[in-house]
């Protein structure tokens, strides 16, 4: 099992829409068949503060270089400007 920490904070945007970016986020990992089960996803904040964590674990390797090429991924490979 692989892990992975990551830290993002808001900046700028509606923060609604945001949220509902990393819902349609797990729902595409969710609905993918070959990554159901194998990558989970979470997000959490940090009270009082506009930082977030957000765990992933993956199954093996596999699910990760799955994940890389999945088209719905691709532009969290980019440099986001709200994060």
């Amino acid at each position: 099992m692989k892990h992975f920490l990551i830290k993002y904070r808001f900046k700028h945007g509606s923060r609604t829409e945001w949220h509902q970016e990393i819902a349609n986020f797990i729902s595409a990992l969710e609905s993918d068949p070959d990554l159901n089960g194998k990558i989970s996803y979470r997000s959490m904040k940090v009270k009082e503060s506009d930082d977030y964590y957000h765990l992933a674990s993956a199954e093996d390797e596999r699910a990760v270089k799955t994940l890389g090429e999945r088209d719905f991924f691709s532009s969290y490979k980019k440099d986001r400007s709200r994060r």
